[in-house]
């Protein structure tokens, strides 16, 4: 668009300039060509704006987490009691067709209203056989129909409806988005950087997509149709796999940074507090892993400090625990 304001104010001022002669100035003409350059310049001064705030770490964290947080929403919807989409998929008769991918590439998206509909019509019932985000070679199984052959057409139908691609999307895959984050933070614990501050950024953002996940259903989806009879079951990270991917590599690199230590004992005692009492098992386990980096550390007075939850990681303020008296 910018692009576009630009080269039409250039073309505008080189046509009014063409009208101008010793005898006659256009002089509407020539205030809104000057208008149109102060206005172009303007727009040009706030992009680079925007552009300075997109490159530091917070700026490109906040951007990913906006549309993890749109991706989040897609994938795991919050179910309704009454139309229940998650449910633990029953093993394949006997008769079974596989459909293996005539293209390589990466799983994109799975267009599971397309597979919805086309397994409604032929009466089957279709097991995905790869998740969104994997790379696959030509000749991959994609899709197990049972129990019976559709038609070719319904068959072109349905390897239609996986979508692969020369790379991983945010937009259907919030692993995907999580994996940004973390690569941005752990980029940041390099030796090399030593940008702590920049990995508490991306925990923030991570956390607030943890806190987004944590009261969804995960695991396989089965997607119905309008009669409840299950068309489609989907391959889906549960919350421990979701967990791993947003924590592990974080507490691993972070072992000796007194920031990431205590931003994720905050994080976790955050999540603590809203998870379903089934998913604290895996957040105790962290917690453990957390101690022992803790305490692995040379020095009682940073052993001490790691062991204390900060939402900034250095600095905050300390829980209220009661009234005290400023000094």
């Amino acid at each position: 668009m910018l692009f576009g304001a630009l080269t039409g104010t250039a073309v505008y001022a080189l046509v009014v300039l063409a009208q101008v002669s010793d005898d006659h100035v256009p002089r509407l003409s020539v205030t809104l060509a000057i208008a149109f350059v102060v206005l172009s310049t303007g727009a040009i001064l706030l992009s680079l704006a925007e552009l300075r705030e997109m490159v530091t770490g917070g700026g490109l964290v906040r951007a990913v987490a906006l549309r993890l947080h749109t991706a989040v929403d897609h994938t795991w919807p919050k179910v309704h009691a009454a139309h229940p989409a998650i449910s633990t998929p029953a093993g394949p008769p006997n008769e079974s067709i596989e459909i293996t991918s005539l293209r390589g590439g990466t799983v994109q998206q799975i267009d599971s209203p397309a597979i919805v509909d086309a397994a409604t019509r032929c009466n089957i019932h279709v097991t995905c056989l790869v998740a969104v985000g994997s790379f696959i070679e030509p000749g991959t199984p994609l899709l197990l129909l049972t129990p019976e052959r559709p038609s070719a057409a319904e068959l072109r139908r349905l390897d239609r409806a996986v979508h692969l691609g020369p790379s991983r999307l945010i937009d259907h895959d919030p692993a995907y988005g999580l994996r940004l984050l973390v690569d941005v933070a752990i980029r940041a614990l390099s030796p090399a950087v030593n940008d702590p501050t920049t990995a508490v950024q991306a925990l923030d953002q991570i956390e607030s997509a943890l806190l987004r996940i944590a009261p969804r259903p995960l695991g396989t989806i089965t997607h119905r149709d309008q009669d409840g009879t299950p068309r489609l079951t989907v391959p889906q990270p549960d919350w421990t796999a979701v967990l791993d991917l947003a924590l592990a590599e974080i507490t691993q690199y972070g072992a000796d940074s007194l920031q990431i230590h205590r931003r994720l004992r905050a994080l976790l005692d955050t999540l603590t507090r809203t998870v379903p009492p089934s998913r604290e098992t895996a957040l105790s386990s962290y917690r453990a892993t957390l101690d022992r980096s803790a305490h692995a550390l040379t020095d009682p007075t940073m052993t001490i400090a790691a062991m204390v939850p900060d939402t900034q990681g250095l600095g905050g303020p300390a829980l209220y625990d009661g009234p005290t008296t400023a000094t």
